[in-house]
């Protein structure tokens, strides 16, 4: 196989392909696999999947190498048309206030890039202009605002 880039979160993990395809395995769940399915295992009463489930349609999406960020329970990912997606655990971080079992498309626009980061119930996303977005709950100003928690990317503002 040819696995070129990985980030785990609460026992789950997403990993990525050579083609850019995202694959999720562990606990799914809340959706954070991003697969679709979320299915009960009676044998071992966990939503558990211990070989790798493609993210999305086949995990075919065209996904950045290496544009991903695994939070708790979600995840944030940019396609290469630079447009922002997520899923997972419903909540600010996620930008939805429902699970969301599948990739949808966060905020607006078509240009986020990189560097992307996740938290436990945030996400930091970057502007094609430099400029720094945050998205989630911000009980401990882990948003670099001033505001509260957001389901909308809002933008960080340095004070010099």
């Amino acid at each position: 196989t040819d696995w070129v880039a990985m980030a785990s979160g609460q026992i789950f993990t997403i990993a990525q392909r050579s083609n850019g395809s995202l694959w999720g395995f562990g606990n799914n769940q809340d959706g954070k696999l991003g697969s679709g399915d979320v299915e009960w295992d009676p044998n071992s009463c966990l939503y558990t999947f211990s070989t790798p489930r493609a993210v999305g349609a086949a995990g075919s999406a065209p996904w950045v190498i290496g544009g991903f960020a695994v939070g708790r329970r979600h995840t944030v990912a940019l396609q290469t048309d630079g447009t922002l997606w997520s899923w997972g655990k419903g909540g600010q971080a996620l930008g939805f206030s429902s699970d969301q079992l599948t990739p949808v498309q966060l905020g607006i626009g078509e240009s986020w890039t990189l560097p992307i980061a996740a938290g436990d119930s945030h996400s930091l996303v970057s502007r094609a202009d430099g400029t720094l977005w945050a998205i989630g709950t911000n009980s401990f100003g882990e948003l670099g605002t001033d505001g509260g928690s957001t389901y909308e990317p809002v933008e960080v503002i340095c004070g010099e």
